[in-house]
């Protein structure tokens, strides 16, 4: 995994300040919520997605800060990120920042796509019409998001059904990631194209090396999914179910 920049120190440090409130992100998660807003088909303007960040629910439901300084220092912080990956998505060259376990040494990449997931559910509607559209492969890589997004919540999935996933998982994820943004380019153009308006030259983006993590996924999915289905069975901002009193992701969901 790549090494964590100054800012985004700051940011992680900022974050964790917020763990009295009901749910502010962890900063693996905030990578996969901001990546899942800008590749979304439709225009999520901040003023809607921001709140969830620190665990709010609405625009009026903001963090207490000591200045109005600190707050736009904050979603400096904030935006810088989100235009980081923006530039990485449009260079084709995306690297989710997925926590990794010390012990183990592990990739954990439940919290970036738990992220990616609450990004999904601001428009529901827009990721189902890419799911039963004419491209096949926006398709699939809508459709293997959305499996990832309810393995992410799923702490009861059967073991060998897990195991494929956690192998499949950090390297389908920017695979697909890079396919819908290259979905995302090619609709804004045609859209442009046919209102008559100046249709600038998209940058050049490598395309996916393949769909082949989706044939293990599908071995164990029931039905393609929509956001309408309920993943999963414990949310990230649920208690814990082992009793702690902690949310999931910040007790159990960190193992």
């Amino acid at each position: 995994m790549p090494g964590k920049p100054p800012y985004l120190k700051k940011l992680e440090r900022q974050l964790a300040s917020f763990a009295d409130r009901r749910g502010p992100m962890l900063l693996s998660e905030l990578d996969g919520y901001l990546t899942g807003i800008l590749v979304c088909s439709e225009l999520i303007m901040p003023s809607e997605w921001l709140s969830p960040i620190w665990g709010g629910e609405g625009e009026e439901d903001e963090p207490v800060f000591e200045s109005a300084e600190d707050l736009q220092a904050f979603l400096d912080l904030v935006m810088q990120h989100y235009n980081g990956i923006a530039t990485d998505l449009s260079r084709g060259n995306l690297s989710p920042r997925f926590d990794v376990d010390t012990a183990s040494g592990a990739i954990v990449w439940s919290d970036w796509m738990a992220g990616f997931g609450t990004a999904m559910h601001l428009r529901e509607e827009s990721w189902d019409e890419i799911v039963v559209g004419d491209d096949r492969e926006a398709s699939l890589a809508a459709v293997g998001m959305m499996m990832l997004v309810g393995a992410a919540h799923d702490i009861d999935a059967p073991e060998e059904g897990e195991q494929t996933v956690n192998r499949m998982a950090p390297e389908a994820i920017p695979e697909f990631v890079m396919t819908l943004h290259n979905w995302r380019i090619a609709n804004d153009v045609a859209r442009k194209a046919q209102s008559g308006q100046p249709v600038p030259k998209p940058s050049p983006v490598p395309p996916p090396h393949g769909f082949g993590p989706l044939d293990d996924f599908a071995a164990f999915a029931d039905e393609p999914p929509t956001m309408a289905r309920r993943f999963g069975k414990v949310g990230r901002n649920q208690p814990c179910p082992c009793g702690s009193g902690k949310k999931y992701k910040r007790c159990c969901g960190l193992n």
